[in-house]
């Protein structure tokens, strides 16, 4: 699933609420199964049309009326005495994925793509601000009557912070200005650079920072007919993650932590010495009194605990206040820590789940505290030392702990986002196991839709039918956790040209053998989280189809196959994936990579692969691969349909796995150099090759990825003659 440009879809601002978490691991999970008892083989009578929830309900793209909503919200402005409301796509801990209740900028205008950004005037103006990957879409779903969309990345398109800046006074006609912003969904970062520039010669731009949401106050306002709509919170409970899938205590996590706060370097933390930039080698100071973790996968992570209150993502809301003694009173052994973890009472108490409760409290010895008490907790830390935030904290977080006592540092440095992205000896089998298992189910999945697309010549199988079936089936593998990891993309013709394309249940495209069909889909294991994408073709491919796909074929060898120094960022690594692409003037705008958790986020920092070259574009890694991170390797080639929402010839095509980085021995002239293991069982696609494109190594290359997925596949799909027949042929 591309990431780096961001790439997640949201869930429909609805009171639908997904699929539960409807299983939790048991000391059963243990066993080497890779499919649950009787689920062997996949039972035909299942209906396509039998969509489980895990999938909510989609419609073809269309306006959202938005004018009621902009009335109410304008009202509310007027009372406060604000010019402009910003409403930002984060939540309060800058996640990318939301649960639907947090989706406030998607209620307010109607667009529901997963990146954008709001800002509503309280008379007249309202603007919408997109990149390309969003344009077509934003065209589709913005009610033109009420907004203005602005797309980034073309000449002289403002970005919402310049136009807030610069051009809002002119378009308002006033010299001062005043905006609101709920300050939990807005970094401290962003609020100091809007001061700074927003106040130039006579021009005057002033903030409200509430820590509450008037676009919540509409949507969940009983007096209006909106709040109908308005989702209720989520209450799966909070559930340990067994050792037998972390790999790694949370005594231990914890403990690393508090090494690192009292001056170990990360070198030590990780158990050995490197020339990274990152690992100094060096013991150092202190660096601080308390660390407030924020990102909710950091706070599951750490804990090892998971939830389910954002769909497709098992973490749950939660702060992690972590404190060692101040400088008077430090032990010699610099162990001693406290620490306290703020969450719903409703998610996580004595009377909710002892057991989890009493882990958490007794065994950890974290107290549990109401997640509303964050902010009184924050403003009355004791000691004078600084507090530790990553970079994307909000301005309610760092105003509360005090800004002479904040100490923001780049979140893709601080411990636990690096020791979570070095997944452990445990992590990495089950990563391997987990993606062994989603290539059995592959395989099962991708022979009944080839069968039932070419028996039937006019296929009746649409893109929704598809996906569908395709959960149906990994449902009943082992460990599957009663989700998947992201929705999924199925996507045939023009509709793959669209990176984000929402697949819609009803007048979704029936798959045919004229145009590559894509499917971008992951499931959600205790072992493993799964991200996958194939492109494939039920016909006969065009010359054009053809010569793209073998350049996005060499791409993705040339990751896999890559050797690099230590000290190679995943950035460096990115045009690896475009040469032969570029060779023919072609490109594709999001990055080539980006990390993925341990049953955890689909998109994991602090790595990718991403130069940012894009007009428009952010989010490069810098940080160094280091041995245990998993990462995507998905370049790409989409071509749209010369006319928005005409079927006219687009198509798309990505091929995604998953490496995971490996040391490589020996050392070389005294330093060490990595390389990948490639995680994915599932084959890529020969009839779309052009094979008088292909090096003799790249078709060496290829002929021995799926002959060692027939190896290690085929063994399992001995009772399933179709999906055996299938895979042969690869």
């Amino acid at each position: 699933m591309p990431g780096c440009f961001s790439v997640f879809k949201s869930i429909p601002t609805s009171g639908e609420r997904p699929l539960a978490l409807s299983r939790q691991p048991t000391a059963a999970s243990s066993k080497s199964t890779l499919v649950d008892d009787g689920s062997s083989s996949f039972n035909e009578k299942l209906c396509p049309n039998d969509k489980p929830s895990a999938h909510p309900p989609r419609s073809l793209l269309k306006p959202t009326p938005t004018g009621d909503r902009l009335t109410a919200l304008r009202a509310l402005m007027s009372a406060a005495d604000l010019d402009l409301y910003l409403v930002p796509s984060d939540d309060a801990h800058a996640s990318e994925y939301t649960a639907p209740r947090d989706q406030l900028r998607g209620f307010i205008s109607g667009f529901t793509g997963s990146a954008g950004f709001a800002i509503v005037a309280k008379e007249g103006f309202a603007g919408l601000w997109t990149d390309s990957r969003y344009f077509v879409q934003a065209e589709q779903q913005l009610d033109a009557e009420h907004w203005t969309l602005f797309k980034l990345g073309l000449p002289e398109v403002p970005g919402w912070e310049q136009w807030l800046t610069s051009e809002s006074f002119e378009v308002l006609g006033k010299k001062k200005l005043t905006f609101g912003v709920d300050a939990r969904l807005i970094s401290q970062g962003t609020v100091k650079s809007l001061l700074e520039k927003g106040n130039v010669g006579s021009y005057k731009l002033e903030g409200v920072f509430d820590e509450d949401s008037l676009v919540a106050k509409v949507w969940s306002d009983p007096h209006l007919p909106f709040h109908q709509s308005y989702p209720p919170a989520l209450d799966t409970p909070v559930h340990q993650h067994p050792l037998e899938f972390a790999g790694e205590e949370a005594q231990s996590k914890l403990g690393k932590i508090v090494q690192w706060l009292n001056g170990a370097d990360m070198a030590d933390l990780v158990g050995e010495k490197s020339k990274s930039q990152l690992l100094s080698k060096k013991y150092g100071p202190k660096r601080g009194e308390h660390y407030v973790v924020n990102a909710l996968d950091e706070v599951a992570w750490t804990l090892n605990l998971r939830g389910l209150s954002i769909p497709y993502n098992p973490v749950f809301p939660a702060y992690l206040v972590i404190s060692v003694p101040s400088d008077e009173s430090r032990t010699s052994a610099k162990t001693a820590y406290s620490a306290q973890l703020f969450v719903p009472p409703q998610l996580l108490s004595h009377n909710v789940d002892a057991g989890t409760y009493s882990y958490v409290t007794s065994t950890l010895n974290v107290a549990v505290l109401d997640y509303a008490d964050i902010w009184s907790a924050l403003k009355e830390l004791p000691g004078k030392g600084k507090v530790i935030l990553g970079d994307k904290a909000s301005y309610a977080l760092v105003s509360s702990v005090g800004s002479e006592r904040a100490s923001l540092q780049p979140n893709g440095g601080l411990p636990i986002a690096l020791l979570k992205a070095r997944k452990n000896a445990v992590e990495l089998e089950g990563m391997r196991k987990a993606y062994l298992r989603d290539g059995i189910a592959w395989a099962k999945w991708a022979a009944w839709l080839e069968e039932t697309v070419q028996r039937r010549g006019s296929s009746s199988i649409n893109e929704w039918d598809a996906a569908v079936r395709f959960q149906q089936i990994r449902s009943g593998m082992h460990n599957y956790a009663g989700f998947d990891a992201y929705e999924s993309i199925s996507a045939s013709g023009g509709n793959a040209a669209l990176p984000h394309y929402e697949t819609p249940e009803e007048g979704s495209k029936v798959i045919d053998r004229v145009t590559p069909y894509l499917n971008d889909s992951g499931a959600q294991y205790f072992d493993g989280t799964i991200d996958c994408t194939r492109t494939v073709h039920f016909g006969k491919p065009t010359k054009e189809q053809k010569h793209a796909y073998t350049r996005v074929l060499q791409g993705h060898i040339a990751i896999d196959s890559a050797i690099f120094p230590e000290g190679t960022s995943g950035a460096a690594l990115d045009t690896l994936a475009r040469i032969n692409l570029w060779k023919d003037k072609l490109n594709y705008l999001h990055g080539t990579g980006h990390g993925i958790g341990s049953f955890g986020y689909v998109h994991e920092g602090p790595s990718n692969f991403w130069f940012g070259i894009s007009a428009g574009a952010t989010g490069a890694s810098y940080i160094p691969l280091q041995p245990g991170f998993t990462l995507s390797n998905e370049p790409g080639f989409y071509k749209p349909n010369k006319h928005s929402g005409i079927e006219d010839g687009g198509f798309g095509l990505r091929i995604e796995s998953i490496v995971a980085v490996k040391a490589l021995q020996p050392d070389v002239n005294g330093g060490k150099w990595l390389g990948f293991e490639r995680l994915t069982r599932v084959p890529i696609a020969t009839n779309l090759v052009d094979f008088s494109l292909l090096t003799p190594t790249e078709k060496k290359w290829l002929k021995d990825h799926n002959e060692q997925i027939k190896k290690e596949v085929g063994p399992f799909l001995r009772g399933d003659k179709r999906a055996k027949k299938w895979l042969d042929k690869q």
